[in-house]
């Protein structure tokens, strides 16, 4: 049986992080522990959809950007492949191309690896920084200069992942999560 993983890419404030949270809710995620640290999240599964879901979202901010290095993202997709479909998503990786091209061809034999952009408006990605730092609490000053600089370097990675022929598709925002089912079921 051939699997998919999705890459949910995007900068900060694009939707990614709340995406997966609603996958999650939505089709009843139950948390996976790490064996050396019970305590912490290593991942989720979704066995309705024979999904996993790196990384660990307790709050709607989650997901790989709170796993510390990229190396242990990337070995957490390989080691849930083995058993489903993935699911990922992260600010990081969302700039990274050379890595996940890699594991996106070293996967080719079982799994279709599908990277999802989210197209949000970089005003939209602005608005949705301020709610989100409202809600936290956060009061202060708002520097926009990371999420201009990183919506711009998500391009640059979604131009060079077209460049080697990786399945890509845009997703507009707020329609995420229909996108992302649509990816598992291989309509897109």
């Amino acid at each position: 049986m051939r699997y998919t993983v999705v890459d949910v890419r995007g900068t900060h404030g694009s939707g990614k992080s709340q995406a997966v949270f609603a996958v999650l809710q939505r089709y009843k995620g139950r948390p996976l522990m790490e064996r050396d640290h019970p305590r912490r999240i290593y991942a989720y599964t979704v066995p309705k959809l024979n999904l996993y879901v790196v990384g660990p979202y307790t709050s709607v901010a989650g997901g790989c950007d709170r796993i510390m290095y990229q190396d242990q993202v990337c070995e957490r997709i390989r080691v849930l492949a083995r058993h489903g479909n993935v699911l990922c998503e992260g600010v990081i990786m969302s700039h990274l191309f050379k890595r996940y091209w890699a594991l996106a061809q070293e996967l080719a034999p079982t799994h279709d690896y599908k990277f999802l952009f989210l197209n949000t408006t970089l005003e939209q990605c602005k608005t949705n920084v301020l709610a989100r730092r409202a809600a936290s609490g956060n009061d202060k000053p708002f520097n926009p200069k990371n999420v201009i600089a990183l919506h711009e370097s998500t391009g640059y990675t979604r131009n060079a992942l077209l460049r080697v022929g990786a399945h890509v598709t845009d997703v507009r925002y707020p329609h995420v999560v229909p996108a992302i089912m649509a990816a598992l079921k291989g309509h897109y």
